[in-house]
């Protein structure tokens, strides 16, 4: 019986041994030809079902470009436009929202585009750096601009067109009203405007006759420009 028992404990050590040949051998074959075996099955499933893989398209960020500051309102119909992004890129201008003009950044990444036609009122410039197939970046910072040929509303109150003042008092109130950011000038003094467009400031007058000169100023650089003969006898 004894020897019986070292027969079969030979024997299970032996089937051991190979299980776990097998097993290494096994576990081998997968982590070498595996990935192989999966990616060949899944092409011949896909001939099957009458499709072809999919190439895989690489995503390639593009950066956007960004505008210099301009001023919000200007006189001029035409002005310039300039900015930075990927030295060597293409970069589209956007005129109110529709595509204006094209070039391309320097070796620095600065661009410029010289003559921008503005129209009449308000305007909104924007870019974009174009990549290739068609793809395009984000789009930049937006720039707001109005075009103002127009000089601004100036009404002036006091004094009257070609009055005369007499008597110890040689002044005389400048008053008046205009628009909203307008700037106000008497004479090359600025005068301080309130909220609501209304100014005043009182100014001394030589014996004989005294031009006043009003100019009001908006944001563009429009000038309007009201003039009063003031005579003043002592």
């Amino acid at each position: 019986m004894a020897r019986f028992s070292r027969l079969e404990e030979r024997r299970e050590r032996r089937r051991l041994t190979y299980s776990l040949i097998g097993s290494v051998l096994i576990i081998t074959f997968l982590i070498i030809f595996g990935e192989k075996l999966l990616v060949s099955f899944s092409l011949f499933v896909d001939r099957i079902r009458g499709t072809s893989p999919q190439p895989q398209v690489e995503e390639t960020f593009i950066i956007a470009p960004n505008l210099d500051p301009v001023p919000e309102a200007t006189n001029s119909g035409v002005m310039p436009v300039t900015g930075s992004g990927a030295p060597g890129s293409t970069v589209i201008l956007y005129l109110n929202g529709t595509e204006y003009k094209k070039t391309t950044a320097e070796e620095d990444g600065t661009f410029a585009f010289p003559t921008v036609r503005l129209a009449e009122g308000d305007n909104t410039i924007t870019a974009k750096t174009a990549g290739d197939n068609d793809a395009m970046s984000d789009t930049s910072n937006e720039l707001r601009i109005s075009l103002k040929r127009e000089g601004p509303l100036l009404e002036v109150t006091s004094p009257e067109p070609s009055s005369t003042i007499s008597g110890a008092d040689n002044t005389v109130n400048a008053m008046g009203q205009t628009e909203e950011d307008v700037s106000v000038t008497v004479n090359g003094r600025f005068v301080l405007v309130k909220p609501d467009g209304t100014f005043s400031m009182k100014m001394t007058l030589s014996e004989g006759d005294n031009l006043l000169t009003f100019v009001a100023t908006d944001e563009a650089g429009n000038q309007t420009t009201v003039e009063r003969h003031v005579t003043y006898q002592r």
